[in-house]
């Protein structure tokens, strides 16, 4: 396939799907995170030489093609050599994978950095995943999800608390909102917790959209508002592969084929009907992200697809 004419970010995606590979199937080819892979798809940081050449090895990229493509590129940014600095915010995306779940994260901040995050807390007999989407985005509103998301890690693994309940997560961290500024109006949360002797999954989501949970058949988990300040509780018995997807507002509302926002798309609907990995949900929000729509607003976007 000729792929020359492509800007190198493309360039990098392109020929990972034309491999067969998920985003972090390539990350850990190349040494380098699934965050930083997001970003070089997206031409946001460039690579450094000896990243280009791991890559160009692993992509089967002959003749140097993704260093002409960079060399080639117009924008100073793809021209420098010095090595990006990868943001904070991967070490935790990074706990998702380490808990043992078959995952892919979708991971596209406004700026450098944002304040939608996700990372996720082993305690052995379960295991904890949280989503937060703090108000504003790009890096103003990273130092609050940095301390909503300390606080919720704190409420998991507080000594002597046994297995908390997700409410027991939640309350908390909204009780701090007020100190910093925020509101239920202006910040969201999701907590899920999942049991793996009895498989049963349960979630309290205060503010962001209806997590997606396939289990035996294809629900958009709404819950009973009858948690902490009227956040949405429920609990599940998973089957086995169980597929759920969390997203905050900004990757919920990308554009679609129609007229309608993602996350209530026929599209989607069919695509999480039929996965059989995360990856498909990360390259369909990835493929989204690539379309603007006039008039978008640019919003920090996070999308965490777990295989349970």
């Amino acid at each position: 396939m000729v792929r020359s004419s492509l800007p190198w970010g493309l360039l990098i995606r392109r020929a990972r799907i034309d491999r067969g590979l998920s985003q972090g199937a390539l990350a850990h080819l190349a040494g380098i995170s699934q965050a930083i892979v997001s970003y070089y798809e997206r031409g946001r940081v460039t690579p450094p030489p000896d990243t280009v050449a791991r890559l160009e090895r692993v992509l089967d990229l002959k003749n140097g093609e993704l260093r002409r493509a960079l060399a080639g590129a117009g924008d100073a940014s793809a021209r420098t050599t010095a090595a990006p600095v990868e943001p904070a915010r991967s070490a935790f995306l990074g706990t998702i994978g380490a808990v043992g779940w078959r995952s892919e994260t979708f991971d596209l901040p406004a700026g450098e950095d944002g304040g939608d995050l996700a990372f996720a807390v082993d305690l052995r007999s379960h295991a904890f995943l949280v989503v937060i989407d703090a108000e504003g985005s790009g890096p103003a509103a990273v130092p609050v999800a940095r301390l909503a998301a300390g606080c919720a890690f704190g409420a998991i693994v507080s000594p002597g608390g046994g297995v908390p309940a997700v409410e027991d997560v939640v309350e908390p961290t909204v009780r701090l909102w007020p100190f910093v500024g925020l509101s239920t109006q202006s910040a969201s949360i999701c907590v899920v917790s999942f049991e793996r002797r009895s498989r049963r999954l349960r979630q309290c989501r205060l503010g962001l959209p209806p997590p997606f949970l396939r289990s035996g058949r294809l629900a958009q988990w709404t819950g009973k508002p009858e948690g902490p300040a009227g956040a949405f509780t429920g609990e599940y018995k998973l089957d086995q592969d169980a597929l759920l997807v969390v997203a905050t507002d900004g990757a919920a509302h990308l554009p679609t084929k129609g007229s309608g926002p993602l996350w209530n798309s026929p599209e989607l609907r069919t695509l999480l009907a039929h996965a059989t990995d995360p990856g498909e949900i990360v390259d369909m929000l990835a493929q989204r992200a690539v379309e603007p729509v006039a008039g978008e607003r640019v919003d920090d976007r996070l999308a965490v697809a777990v295989m349970l």
